[in-house]
């Protein structure tokens, strides 16, 4: 857990991050922690304040253009896939169970059993 002497500045730091669009998933997971961890010291500070209603406006929309962007890759990576099935008449990623016909499962060994782990209170 980090002291709350330090929060201001990380969170000044993942703001920046958020700005120039550096990261913005993994900072809103970091900002996410924060909040919940120092909740009420960080509602009660009014030098943050500003940043953090900066962030509330900021972050959805960086998101959302994040999505954007990960959809359209998506959709013309499976395009793609399609274009090359088509051309060649080969599937690219076919079941491994159909390869060989049998479609054997594992079988487990005498004894062998799923591992539990069991804690001590």
């Amino acid at each position: 857990m980090v002291p709350f002497g330090y929060v201001p500045e990380i969170v000044k730091a993942l703001a920046k991050c958020v700005q120039d669009h550096y990261r913005i998933e993994l900072s809103t997971r970091i900002l996410l922690f924060l909040f919940k961890i120092h909740h009420n010291y960080i509602s009660k500070s009014i030098h943050l304040f500003p940043l953090i209603d900066d962030l509330r406006l900021r972050i959805p929309t960086e998101i959302e253009e994040v999505r954007d962007k990960i959809s359209f890759n998506s959709a013309a990576l499976k395009l793609l896939k399609l274009q090359l099935e088509d051309r060649d008449k080969v599937k690219i990623f076919k079941d491994v169970s159909q390869i060989d016909g049998k479609g054997k499962k594992s079988k487990k060994k005498p004894g062998e059993r799923a591992a539990l782990v069991r804690a001590k209170v």
